[in-house]
């Protein structure tokens, strides 16, 4: 309350002396400023933030009075949020949104990408609007998908830089059909399929590999260079690779193998990439794990 009256009479104090234009200005970069030392001690910022990335980005005044929000941006250098010591992560460079609420100088509020909440440490479940019809695929179960492309390298002349991945992130086990890896979505009823999507290198490409998981709740759905156009009820996929219409029944698989030569560096490399996608059909989602290693 202190706290409150003590700004309330700056305010009032910095009408007399100011126009209008001026007090808002000051009131808005207390609030940015609440907003900005919030942030820099935040669990997800404090724990791989990239320095001198995060910058206010817009200040709107809010319907209460001392209210305002204060939309933030920032990278981190690993994705998540919080503090992920102990947990799998990826090792790529993350960027972020923040929305964080002040009211009379003190933050209440601050949400990440709009599925985070930094304040409370917790994710933000998120509802899925109402379909008009009744959803039609059985809601224990999701359909598996994975794509993963396999680059190798030889060097045809000079010298070619080597590059080194390493974040796998998710493993399908076959034989038991359990998926279990680095999940950044919610296992819910709304939830028709999960998409794979991974690397590896080989040769004089480099090595190692990287992959992810994304969750797919409606279709059309579209991650890179893939789209999965419709989902039949007994887990036939229709997808769209490089303008190439697809069509995979559950444990059906489609390859496709190029040859490229390009000019890396100072030297020269011809690259076989092989693309294979598969579906592996139905599979329970109690055998999704989230972080199983």
């Amino acid at each position: 309350m202190k706290r409150a009256m003590m700004i309330l009479l700056i305010v009032f104090y910095l009408a007399g002396c100011m126009g209008q234009s001026a007090i808002k200005q000051f009131a808005d970069d207390m609030a940015a400023n609440a907003a900005r030392d919030f942030m820099k001690k935040s669990p997800t910022y404090t724990w791989d933030g990239v320095k001198d990335s995060l910058s206010v980005k817009d200040v709107e005044s809010l319907d209460c009075p001392g209210c305002y929000g204060v939309t933030l941006s920032f990278e981190c250098t690993h994705g998540g949020y919080g503090d992920r010591t102990g947990l799998m992560v990826t090792s790529a460079t993350t960027p972020h949104t923040a929305y964080v609420v002040v009211e009379n100088g003190k933050v209440i509020s601050a949400l990440l990408d709009d599925a985070w909440d930094e304040f409370n440490q917790n994710e933000i479940e998120t509802e899925q609007p109402p379909s008009e019809t009744p959803f039609p695929y059985d809601v224990s179960q999701c359909l598996f998908i994975n794509f993963w492309t396999e680059k190798k390298g030889k060097i045809i002349s000079g010298d070619v830089p080597v590059m080194m991945i390493d974040f796998p992130t998710y493993s399908f086990d076959e034989s038991a059909h359990r998926l279990g890896g680095l999940i950044n979505f919610q296992i819910g009823d709304s939830l028709i399929a999960i998409i794979g999507i991974g690397q590896n290198l080989s040769g004089d490409a480099g090595g190692g590999a990287a992959s992810m998981l994304y969750g797919i709740y409606s279709l059309p759905y579209e991650q890179g260079a893939i789209r999965i156009e419709r989902i039949q009820l007994n887990g036939t996929a229709e997808l769209f690779f490089q303008g190439k219409k697809i069509m995979l029944q559950p444990g059906e698989e489609w390859r496709k193998k190029e040859v490229k030569i390009e000019d890396v560096g100072s030297g020269r490399i011809e690259y076989t990439i092989t693309y294979t996608i598969k579906n592996h059909g139905w599979i329970l989602k109690t055998n999704v794990k989230k972080n199983p290693f």
